[in-house]
């Protein structure tokens, strides 16, 4: 079985409650009317029982009694009239009673009140009546009006036709108007769905009309051009990552290629061989430190390791990173200084903790001429722990700033054969924002660059 279009499921909840509503509002108005009809009949009998009582009560005898009585009641038009003695004696009846009297109420014999009921007289006909005593000459009497409630029947049917056919042509003509609106009002939606659907990944550029109107489907066609943005945003660095990863890859693949292509040629001597083997580490060497950070960095992005945060010291591990690359440093005849490091615990786990102090030395070393000085500085500020890494090397243009953390982003392109990947910063960048840090890059071309690294600090130095 297909399932309803929204248009059909609101249109028939709309029929449903409407039709709900109606049979509650027609049962309210035919027994409203109902009560407020036989309502007016008993204050008709009301004021009939008072113009007769009038007319008992003024009599001077009982053949005046029954004289006022048939003058004025004898022929009535609209009501039949009784009076009656309490023990059941009939004294007065008008022509249209008939044969047989009405019958005396209990309640209006026993006691000087008045009484309202529903009666069948004459063949079953319904009738309302209503009985009060009356002080006459010769004592209490009861005087009874009645009204025939065979009109009163007949209106209430009538009344309860027009309903029940009324009822059917209001549901569907109000469904029948729902489902108009309905499809109206989700027209939008329809065209928001083919334009969605126009959209393929060769045409993520595209977008869907906003509505002028500033409504729900406006708002929904705004947060459909956000998504088509970042998921625009996200395809286009996903193919400029990948086609810089397999020109990344394809660099020392070709120099693989080509040394065994030339080693193949011809004889070789074993230190030859050597050499050319030595070289294809070198570059099995930079294809696998390339693999390390691709595979480091699509975890940090889909957050598929676990952080095993715990309380490092951060000077520790500065000074443990420091000795490890002064070979690297001295290498290129640099100064590596380590000032005001504080003595401080960070939250972090302490293999990225490495690896970010790792990347970011490196990283200044490689782009410091020879002679010159990297220089770390730490401090603490309003519950975090800034570190500083500052070199006098060649320095960044400022055009090249806004882009340094991207991936495989070089400021010099020429460098790209001896000098890393440049993923380096991307990488410090993911690490820091697992930790919910902040880094930033300052520099100035030809006096050297600073790198800014706040984490938060853990408690004990938070306090200190």
């Amino acid at each position: 079985m297909p399932r309803l279009t929204i248009g059909w499921k609101l249109t028939l909840w709309y029929g449903a409650i409407l039709g709900i509503s109606l049979v509650v509002l027609g049962a309210f108005v035919f027994f409203s009317l109902s009560r407020s009809r036989l309502a007016e009949i008993d204050r008709a009998l009301e004021e009939e029982l008072a113009e007769i009582e009038l007319e008992v009560r003024s009599a001077t005898s009982s053949e005046s009694r029954a004289h006022a009585l048939e003058k004025y009641f004898g022929e009535h038009e609209f009501y039949s009239i009784q009076v009656s003695k309490p023990d059941g004696a009939i004294l007065f009846t008008s022509r249209n009673v008939g044969a047989e009297p009405f019958p005396v109420p209990r309640l209006a014999a026993d006691a000087a009140e008045e009484s309202t009921d529903d009666v069948l007289h004459g063949g079953d006909s319904p009738y309302r009546m209503s009985s009060r005593i009356a002080e006459s000459l010769d004592g209490p009497v009861i005087v009874q009006a009645a009204d025939s409630l065979i009109p009163y029947y007949h209106e209430r049917n009538r009344l309860l036709t027009v309903l029940v056919a009324a009822a059917p042509i209001v549901i569907v003509v109000a469904m029948a108007g729902g489902y108009w609106l309905s499809r109206r009002a989700l027209a939008p939606v329809d065209r928001l769905t083919q334009a969605a659907l126009r959209i393929s990944a060769s045409q993520l550029d595209q977008r869907v009309l906003i509505p002028h109107e500033k409504d729900e489907l406006a708002r929904l066609a705004a947060a459909f051009n956000a998504m088509l943005e970042r998921l625009e945003t996200s395809f286009t660095e996903m193919r400029r990552f990948t086609a810089d990863a397999a020109h990344e890859l394809r660099t020392p693949l070709a120099v693989l290629r080509s040394e065994t292509e030339v080693a193949l040629r011809s004889p070789r001597s074993p230190q030859e061989y050597r050499n050319v083997l030595a070289s294809q580490l070198e570059e099995i060497d930079r294809i696998t430190r390339l693999a390390d950070q691709l595979l480091f960095l699509s975890r940090e992005d889909a957050e598929t390791t676990s952080t095993s945060l715990s309380p490092t010291d951060v000077d520790g591990m500065l000074a443990a990173v420091a000795e490890q690359l002064e070979p690297a440093a001295a290498a290129r005849m640099l100064s590596l200084e380590l000032d005001d490091i504080p003595s401080c615990r960070v939250g972090v786990d302490p293999d990225r903790l490495r690896r970010l102090f790792v990347n970011l030395l490196d990283n200044a070393i490689k782009y410091t001429d020879e002679g010159g000085t990297v220089r770390v500085a730490g401090d603490r500020n309003n519950g975090t722990v800034e570190l500083r890494v500052t070199d006098n090397g060649r320095g960044i243009n400022q055009h090249h700033l806004p882009y340094i953390f991207d991936r495989f982003y070089r400021a010099d392109p020429a460098r790209r054969e001896t000098e890393g990947s440049g993923l380096g910063l991307a990488i410090c960048q993911a690490i820091v924002s697992r930790h919910h840090g902040a880094i930033r890059v300052d520099s100035t071309l030809g006096k050297g660059t600073t790198v800014l690294v706040s984490l938060p600090a853990f408690d004990s130095c938070a306090t200190d």
